[in-house]
C-alpha cells in the first residue's frame, strides 16, 4: 500500500509550507492605521503618507495569543503524526483554534489604533495588510495538512487469476481430459449463461469520512466558514455606534446657566440659533478649509452668560449630517487652533476628542480666553470662557463634561 506513504509526505509538505508562511509573515506589515483621509485630501496631502504600518512584533501584547494558537496547531499536527487514533479529536481542536486565530487576527486593528496614539477625533481606521493574510494562509495549510493525515490510503486490488494446476513432469495432460459426453439442451443453455471469474472491478466501498477528497473539502469548508464568521463578528464589534436621535431644537440640550449669572448680550445668534454664516463668524473661519468643514452642518445653537466675577462663558452646539463630518470639523478646528494661533493645547480626559486651548494674550478687560471642543457622535460642542485673573482650565473641563453628558 503506497497511499499512506504519499499522504504523510503530502501532509509534511503542507505543514512545512504553513510554517514558511508564518515565518515570512513576521517580516511583513500586518495592520495599517490611517487617520483623517478626507482632511488630507482637502489640504492637498497624499493620504498614503498618513498611513502607518505595524508588524506583529510591534503589537507585542496582541502577538502572544497568536503565538500560542500557532503552537497549538503545530503541536496537534505532531501529535497526529505519531498517534493516528487521536487525529479525529485533534482535527476538532484545530478547527476551534482556527476560530480563535481568525478572531485575534482581525482584532489586531484595535490594538494598532491604540498603539498609534491617534485620537478619536482623528477618525482612525485600521486595514488588515498582507502579513496577516499570509499568516491566515499558513494556519489554513497546517489545518489541511492535519486533514490529509486523516484521509485513508487506497489499496491496489491484487489481480487474482484462476490458473489450472501445473502438471507433474512426464505426465501427458491429454490423459487427464475427460471423455466427451453427450450434451443435453439444458446443459447447452447453462453453458451460455455468463459466469463471473476473477476479481471484481468494483472498488471496495469506503465511508465518506474516510476518503481524502470529502475530508479535505470538509476542512476547507470549515475554515472558510470560520473566516467569514470571524470577519463578520469583528466588523460587528467594531461597527460605530448609531447616532443618537437629537430633536430639531438643540437648545433643549444646552447646559443651564449658573444661578446668579446674567445673559451675555454679545453672543452671536438669533434666538439662540446660528446660521452657517453666524457659525463661521463664531469660530473665526477665514481659510477655505474652515468654511468647507461647516458645509455639513445641519443646525447649531448657542447660549452665553456672564458670572459675577467677570467670567464670560459661551456654549455652542453644532450638529452635522454624520459622525464623520463632525470629526472632520473637530480636526479642522483643532488644527487651525494649533497652527494659526499662538496657544497652548491640552487633551482633556473623558469626552470624545476633547481638547482645550489657552490664548496667553489678554483682552482689553484683562481676561484670558480658554477654548474647549469635544464631540458626541454627530454633535460638536464648543465652549469659550474669558477668565479674569489666573487661568482655571479645570473649570472649563468640568463644563465640557457636563455639556457632554447632556447630549
Amino acid at each position: 500500500m503506497a497511499g499512506p506513504g504519499r499522504q504523510r509526505v503530502t501532509a509534511l509538505a503542507l505543514a512545512a509550507l504553513g510554517l514558511l508562511a508564518l515565518v515570512g509573515a513576521q517580516f511583513m506589515p500586518w495592520v495599517a492605521v490611517r487617520t483623517a483621509d478626507t482632511l488630507d485630501r482637502l489640504f492637498g496631502e497624499d493620504p498614503e503618507q498618513a498611513a502607518r504600518g505595524y508588524r506583529l512584533v510591534d503589537l507585542s501584547e496582541a502577538a502572544i495569543p497568536l503565538l500560542v494558537g500557532w503552537v497549538v496547531l503545530f503541536g496537534a499536527f505532531a501529535a497526529a503524526w505519531v498517534k493516528p487514533d487521536w487525529r479525529r479529536m485533534l482535527l476538532r481542536l484545530v478547527c476551534v483554534a482556527d476560530v480563535v486565530i481568525v478572531f485575534l487576527t482581525f482584532d489586531l486593528g484595535r490594538h494598532a489604533v491604540d498603539a498609534s496614539g491617534a485620537r478619536a477625533s482623528d477618525n482612525p481606521a485600521a486595514d488588515i495588510q498582507s502579513g496577516a493574510l499570509l499568516a491566515l494562509l499558513g494556519a489554513l495549510l497546517v489545518t489541511v495538512a492535519l486533514g490529509t493525515l486523516m484521509a485513508p490510503g487506497r489499496a491496489r486490488p491484487e489481480n487474482e487469476t484462476s490458473q489450472p494446476p501445473a502438471a507433474p513432469p512426464g505426465h501427458d495432460p491429454r490423459s487427464m481430459s475427460p471423455s466427451p459426453q453427450p450434451t443435453t439442451v439444458s446443459q447447452a443453455r447453462a453453458s451460455q449463461s455468463p459466469v463471473a471469474t476473477g476479481w471484481s472491478a468494483r472498488p471496495e466501498w469506503v465511508p465518506w469520512w474516510r476518503r481524502r477528497g470529502p475530508v479535505t473539502a470538509l476542512v476547507l469548508g470549515v475554515i472558510t466558514a470560520v473566516a467569514v464568521a470571524g470577519g463578520t463578528a469583528w466588523f460587528a464589534l467594531n461597527r460605530p455606534p448609531a447616532p443618537r436621535d437629537h430633536p430639531s431644537d438643540l437648545r433643549e440640550f444646552l447646559v443651564d446657566a449658573p444661578v446668579g449669572s446674567a445673559p451675555n448680550p454679545d453672543v452671536i445668534g438669533t434666538d439662540g440659533r446660528l446660521s452657517i454664516s453666524q457659525a463661521t463668524q463664531l469660530i473665526d473661519a477665514a481659510e477655505p478649509g474652515d468654511i468647507i468643514s461647516l458645509l455639513g452642518m445641519r443646525r447649531a445653537v448657542t447660549e452665553g452668560w456672564t458670572e459675577g466675577n467677570g467670567t464670560s462663558v459661551t456654549v455652542t452646539l453644532i450638529q452635522f449630517g454624520s459622525n464623520d463630518e463632525a470629526s472632520g470639523f473637530l480636526e479642522t478646528y483643532c488644527r487651525r487652533a494649533r497652527t494659526k494661533r499662538i496657544s497652548e493645547s491640552a487633551t482633556t480626559t473623558g469626552p470624545q476628542g476633547s481638547q482645550s486651548f489657552v490664548d496667553p494674550a489678554r483682552d482689553d478687560k484683562g481676561r484670558v480666553q480658554v477654548d474647549a471642543i469635544a464631540q458626541r457622535q454627530d454633535v460638536v460642542l464648543l465652549i469659550t470662557e474669558a477668565q479674569p485673573g489666573s487661568v482655571d482650565v479645570a473649570r472649563v473641563h468640568a463644563l465640557v463634561q457636563d455639556q457632554y453628558d447632556r447630549l
